[in-house]
């Protein structure tokens, strides 16, 4: 009798849980959410485009920044030359008197691992560090030494 009193609220459950499943017959149409003579119409949310801040900080200006220079990394295939996000921050708007490259050859001129650029606003220095399949970018306060990177650093004349 143990047993049975065990089980019962076992059993009661289940057949609770399969009386409510109705399985369609022929008679019951299939449910659907969309009318067949509706067309479907699929929608994309627009992309979202920063904008840049003309007298922005470089906080402000980041998320700009790292689209223009996402666009140029997505566009490259293999090494991204530093040149080239060079040009296209100049082209967006950026000053190249505000900018600082570090060099993306080594000294046997292969490929070098990373990269840097910066970008001066001010006081703040927005940094970009970038690889063969990677990229970072963060802000920071210029260097006691005037500059936003230390070491060597490409002519940009």
């Amino acid at each position: 009798m143990s047993h049975v009193l065990h089980w019962a609220p076992l059993a009661l459950l289940v057949s609770v849980v399969v009386t409510g499943c109705e399985v369609p017959t022929e008679d019951t149409p299939a449910s659907t959410d969309v009318a067949e003579d509706s067309p479907i119409v699929e929608t994309l949310a627009p992309e979202f485009i920063p904008e840049r801040v003309p007298r922005g900080s470089a906080r402000e200006n980041q998320p700009h920044i790292d689209y223009v220079i996402s666009g140029e990394i997505e566009n490259v295939r293999g090494d991204v030359i530093g040149l080239d996000l060079v040009d296209a921050l100049v082209e967006a708007g950026y000053s190249l008197e505000d900018m600082e490259l570090t060099p993306d050859k080594s000294l046997t001129e292969r490929p070098a691992d990373s990269a840097t650029l910066a970008l001066r606003f001010g006081e703040e220095c927005f940094i970009a560090q970038w690889g063969r399949n990677w990229y970072a970018s963060a802000v920071e306060p210029v260097l006691a030494s005037d500059t936003c990177l230390l070491g060597k650093t490409v002519s940009l004349d």
